[in-house]
């Protein structure tokens, strides 16, 4: 038996058919594709702000004990005494900051020490971590961000925001 070949009008519709199917699944697949990777981004968003909550929550911890002291009484391990909440807020969120690079910096406004500094079960009236910075104090830090998706399709199913936060105990 002899293979036959097609010729003619059945070759140009075939070769049309698959055409038009190509052109039917194609958004479809990048729909699919581009779909993976904005949430592959939102999961590596949301752990980098989570890792950047949880370092201004160590920083806060760490150095707020040292908060005003100045000269031989600074003995921060980071060498650096905040001079007062102020630039304590300073230094938490440069921490924040510096974990959050691959996301780019955290605004002033998106970074919240929501609790601040409180001894464990005591009403909380202050977000001043000076005033807390007893052994046993609570730190807590909260850090919002605002992620757009890629593909502009996800926009509505896209969360706006993505906000971690972490809380520690002071030694």
């Amino acid at each position: 038996m002899s293979a036959r070949r097609i010729t003619g009008r059945h070759a140009d519709r075939s070769r049309g058919q698959g055409l038009v199917e190509f052109a039917l699944v194609i958004p479809i697949f990048f729909l699919v594709v581009f779909g993976l990777i904005d949430g592959a981004r939102l999961v590596f968003a949301y752990n980098t702000v989570a890792q950047a909550a949880r370092d201004a929550a160590r920083t806060a911890v760490v150095e707020a004990p040292f908060i005003g002291k100045t000269g031989p009484t600074c003995t921060a391990p980071t060498s650096t005494c905040p001079a007062d909440t102020n630039a304590f807020r300073l230094h938490i969120l440069s921490a924040a900051n510096g974990a959050s690079v691959i996301i780019g910096t955290i605004p002033n406004d998106a970074f919240h020490m929501v609790v601040g500094c409180y001894a464990v079960g005591a009403t909380i009236t202050t977000n001043d971590c000076a005033t807390g910075n007893t052994s046993g104090a609570v730190v807590t830090v909260k850090i919002t961000v605002l992620i757009s998706p890629l593909t502009p399709f996800w926009g509505p199913f896209y969360p706006a925001s993505l906000t971690a936060s972490s809380t520690m105990v002071m030694p």
